[in-house]
């Protein structure tokens, strides 16, 4: 299995906290990437691939200084201002196995990437049922066990709806259709969506199931009150 981080993106929002990239942003005295690299160390997973853009040459050399078992290699996306589905399609050529495709500004507690990857479902996300849908959250709606919506700040009748930790993990199958369908919103131009604005039209190709982390500590790092309430958190690491 390999891992695929996209952490290409300025973090405007977060310019009050730090002017780096959002990966190198720390918490409790380590970087979001080491705590990225350790995690999935843990897990098993040594091929890992990170897409970098802002200030690139500061995420290379931070990685570079953490020690990983596996193989790091770095793809850049020089357009990284734009949307983060250029990022993804950059890393297109990746899509060729089992992947774990990871947010880089989320910080969570190992668990919560262990019950991805240890998920008896091929495709797979996690979500937070008990996280507060205010508009800004990328949420995702479950009928019949599986995936059939995700948006921010969704609305609707769904068996179970939660909150996109913004991990997921793909069979070599689904990346196919993954990558068709990158494919045609790059040639209409797309170029100022999110990667996860695409992937309703990937959940009507590939059955994609959930696992649930209701409880478990994460947080997507946007706003410097985030920052200060990760940094509160209970953490035995």
């Amino acid at each position: 299995m390999k891992a695929i981080i996209l952490a290409a993106g300025v973090g405007k929002r977060l310019r009050s906290v730090t002017d780096s990239p959002k990966c190198l942003l720390e918490i409790k005295g380590k970087s979001l990437i080491q705590r990225y690299l350790e995690a999935l160390q843990e897990v098993g997973i040594k091929k890992v691939v990170i897409v970098v853009g802002y200030k690139k040459e500061k995420v290379i050399d931070a990685v570079g200084k953490i020690s990983f078992s596996g193989r790091v290699n770095f793809i850049e996306n020089p357009e990284y201002e734009r949307g983060s589905i250029l990022s993804l399609w950059k890393a297109r050529d990746e899509l060729n196995e089992e992947i774990v495709l990871m947010d880089g500004d989320v910080y969570f507690e190992q668990e919560v990437l262990k019950k991805l990857v240890e998920s008896s479902f091929k495709n797979c996300l996690i979500l937070d049922t008990t996280s507060e849908n205010r508009g800004e959250e990328v949420m995702a709606g479950v009928r019949d066990g599986k995936i059939i919506a995700l948006e921010r700040g969704l609305k609707g009748d769904f068996d179970i709806s939660g909150e996109w930790v913004g991990f997921m993990k793909m069979s070599k199958n689904a990346t196919v259709y993954l990558k068709r369908i990158l494919k045609a919103e790059i040639e209409l131009q797309e170029y100022e969506k999110g990667y996860e604005d695409v992937l309703p039209e990937l959940f009507k190709q590939v059955n994609f199931n959930y696992e649930l982390v209701d409880g478990l500590r994460w947080i997507e790092i946007d706003f410097p009150e985030d920052v200060k309430k990760a940094n509160i958190q209970n953490d035995n690491k």
